[in-house]
């Protein structure tokens, strides 16, 4: 019984957490941080994603290279919850403030 409640709170705050993040927007720059190749297998690790578009079920991502991925926004929650989806800021990644 205390493994069931335990599952049920986990999913629970995954959930809420997932949820709580902000919503993408066109513009918008991720960095696939994961060590995995993204679900389509196409995007290599630490490659940058920009939002071109946001649709009311998921965006779409476009890579460095001009690929396009569309994804659900479940998936793309999911994905930032587990920090594999991570906002890029580069002014961060120049240093600057």
């Amino acid at each position: 019984m205390k493994a069931i409640i335990l599952a049920v709170v986990f999913v629970g705050l995954m959930s809420a957490q997932s949820y709580g993040a902000a919503a993408p927007q066109v513009g918008q720059v991720y960095r696939w941080d994961s060590d995995a190749p993204f679900g389509y297998g196409g995007v290599v690790p630490k490659t940058q994603l920009t939002v071109i578009e946001v649709y009311g079920s998921g965006v779409k991502l476009k890579d460095v290279t001009g690929n396009e991925y569309t994804i659900n926004n479940s998936m793309f929650h999911q994905y930032l919850s587990l920090q594999m989806l991570v906002p890029y800021d580069s002014k961060k990644a120049r240093g600057g403030r």
